[in-house]
């Protein structure tokens, strides 16, 4: 059974800068869209190496499932030449969501400061 993508995303190239804007509850099909529109739009526009910066609304949560998808598109763009990833969120819980549980296990080794 496939369901319709929950959550928003606005996403765009500039200066081989991607900027993200993410709100909403993502659901896996959101993420999945996400993954899709980073391989097929996005990439194509970047040059290596390249950053990534993201605002996380208020309300920004991703379901359980919709988590490993955010951990692949990450090691993804680290593979394509992403050097820097830098989050932003005024809300404490988005901001402990994304580095719990959306970053690689990997990356939350490195200093905080190094993360966001």
């Amino acid at each position: 059974m496939s369901f319709d993508s929950h959550g928003e995303l606005k996403i765009w190239v500039q200066d081989n800068i991607v900027y993200l804007e993410a709100s909403g509850g993502w659901n896996l099909e959101k993420a999945r869209e996400f993954t899709r529109t980073i391989n097929e739009v996005i990439f194509p526009q970047l040059v290596p190496p390249f950053g990534v910066v993201g605002v996380l609304h208020n309300d920004w949560m991703p379901t359980a499932d919709a988590i490993p998808h955010l951990h692949e598109a990450t090691r993804i763009a680290i593979k394509a030449g992403m050097v820097k990833e830098a989050y932003v969120s005024s809300s404490a819980i988005s901001s402990r969501v994304t580095q719990s549980f959306v970053l690689p296990p990997r990356l939350l080794a490195l200093p905080k400061s190094r993360i966001f």
